[in-house]
């Protein structure tokens, strides 16, 4: 049964790295948090969250609202240091307006990462980096990201994991663990390890991930 958050909590959550201040604009002694992130942030930034809807970030206040033991439990599981470096490493910016932030896939991501840790199921997998060119991707991977590739041979969606690292050049060299990968591009196969220019790599992963969209549309209707 919901109950208001104890008093104990309250301050087990504000001592959370980062939780000393808004995740969003770093105000100082945020009263405000997202269930969905567990992260907490002002009162001015908590109307912008209620304006994106319940269903990209529930909204509750840490000391007047109601919290059922799993909401609590997901919020002492993240932290806004913990969103913020998740973020970070996947691509999504932090100094972005909080409706393009968290509604992009790699924000939406978390939130499933973050119920997977409470609820001991595997976590998802690491979507790709969002990008809408070769240019961006290579900015947006450092030395050694893990990141996803969407499997184009498998119809249903299915993501296999691999390893980037970038070069300088425009090169980016792609390792996975699986002896061989179809390479959506051209056909042929990724055995292990393979060097790529972005624009190669990139023009795959899109064409990978507009196959494993449109098939998924078909599916559902």
């Amino acid at each position: 049964m919901p109950n208001q958050m104890k008093l104990f909590d309250q301050e087990a959550l504000r001592a959370l790295p980062g939780n000393d201040r808004c995740a969003d604009c770093g105000m100082p002694n945020p009263e405000w948090a997202s269930v969905s992130f567990g992260t907490v942030f002002c009162l001015e930034c908590s109307g912008v969250h209620r304006g994106l809807g319940v269903h990209i970030s529930f909204v509750r206040s840490i000391t007047m609202d109601s919290w059922t033991s799993k909401q609590v439990v997901l919020m002492m599981a993240g932290g806004n240091d913990k969103c913020k470096h998740y973020f970070k490493e996947n691509g999504v910016p932090t100094d972005i307006p909080i409706k393009e932030k968290y509604a992009k896939p790699q924000a939406q991501n978390y939130k499933e990462v973050l119920r997977a840790q409470v609820e001991g199921f595997p976590e998802p997998p690491i979507l790709p980096p969002t990008a809408e060119s070769a240019e961006e991707l290579q900015e947006q991977i450092p030395p050694s990201q893990e990141c996803c590739w969407p499997h184009k041979s498998e119809g249903h969606g299915y993501v296999e994991p691999v390893t980037i690292t970038a070069f300088s050049g425009g090169k980016c060299e792609v390792f996975t663990p699986q002896a061989s990968l179809s390479y959506a591009n051209n056909g042929s196969t990724l055995s292990k390890k393979r060097t790529f220019s972005f624009k190669q790599y990139f023009t795959s992963v899109m064409k990978s991930v507009r196959h494993v969209s449109s098939r998924g549309n078909k599916m559902k209707k």
